[in-house]
């Protein structure tokens, strides 16, 4: 599991790549997190700060977005529409005219 430092310096590689810009789309993959993607589409991201062994993604209304990857997760960034190709699962992402933000998980495989 990452600890702060490693939190941090993804932290800051996020804050750097899409804080002071408008989010385009936002994608939840969790059921109960969809209402929120209209909400958040549209407004600017403030910030992206580590908060212990996680990281919360502010917007310019209030609302701020906690984000744990876990053991296995990891943030990619890219530029818009170059997803580098993964097996990987999207369980959170911010896109904005520069940069896609976007938080990964390994898939379970079942036997």
């Amino acid at each position: 599991m990452p600890e702060g430092p490693e939190i941090r310096r993804a932290a800051d590689k996020l804050h750097r790549a899409i804080a002071g810009h408008i989010a385009t789309d936002v994608f939840f993959a969790f059921d109960h997190l969809k209402p929120y993607e209209e909400e958040l589409i549209g407004r600017t991201v403030t910030a992206v700060k580590p908060y212990g062994k996680a990281m919360v993604t502010y917007f310019d209304h209030g609302l701020g977005v906690y984000s744990h990857n876990q053991l296995y997760g990891i943030w990619v960034i890219c530029k818009p529409n170059a997803i580098p190709h993964s097996r990987r699962q999207l369980r959170f992402a911010v896109h904005t005219p520069q940069r896609w933000a976007h938080s990964t998980v390994l898939q379970t495989l079942r036997c």
